[in-house]
């Protein structure tokens, strides 16, 4: 035991809560305090994770074949991008120039395909996902799922929080080699139905985030 006290102050419930404490060091788990769309590609890029490309429409004028697809997002300030909306270059051009975009990462034959890795202290996750669409926040299921080794981890900057989980999607070049492009990233991902509950308990989960902060604060 970490005979640590950390209290919980969120503004969404999720399935482990109730195994934190009533008073001692704070813990804040906030969808609110979610770094914004723009923000978070130059978050993952710091931390040596390779990000989809993205900026204003208008500035790939001369890099993108008018065909190619990509994703245009309503609102870049907020984490989500607001309503995200595919389409070919030409069209994101002729009709979105000044809206910020990125870079849609095909898959060939696996439209929706998603891997996530969730980090809590010192446990690693991997879940497998099959997105409904190319938009996996429209729902997925969870194919494959695994709780595995330190040794296992990403190589990457360490992030400065108990929790945090990334989003990659799969993509080959034309020379047939496999990059995994970092889309998303949250320092409070909803674990509830995620497929983490037959990996690790909510008991289990409180106390890695109190180990967490024993170690680090």
């Amino acid at each position: 035991m970490s005979n640590v006290s950390i209290q919980l102050k969120s503004d969404f419930v999720d399935f482990y809560d109730s195994f934190f404490d009533q008073d001692g060091e704070i813990f804040e788990r906030n969808l609110s305090n979610e770094p914004s769309r723009k923000d978070m590609y130059k978050i993952l890029a710091k931390h040596k994770l390779i990000p989809a490309v993205t900026g204003k429409v208008k500035k790939f004028r001369k890099k993108l074949p008018w065909d190619a697809p990509v994703i245009v997002y309503s609102d870049i300030e907020r984490h989500d991008g607001g309503e995200k909306l595919m389409m070919s270059f030409k069209e994101a051009f002729l009709n979105y120039e000044n809206h910020e975009m990125a870079t849609y990462i095909v898959n060939e034959g696996n439209v929706g395909l998603t891997y996530r890795y969730v980090r809590i202290g010192d446990a690693i996750f991997f879940f497998k996902l099959q997105g409904k669409t190319w938009n996996i926040n429209e729902g997925f299921e969870v194919v494959e799922s695994e709780r595995v080794s330190e040794e296992d981890a990403l190589q990457m900057k360490p992030f400065d929080t108990p929790i945090y989980s990334i989003d990659f999607v799969p993509a080959v070049d034309s020379k047939g080699k496999e990059w995994m492009f970092a889309v998303d990233l949250n320092f409070a991902p909803k674990l509830e139905k995620s497929g983490i509950e037959s990996l690790a308990t909510g008991e289990e989960i409180a106390e890695l985030i109190r180990i967490w902060y024993k170690e680090n604060r």
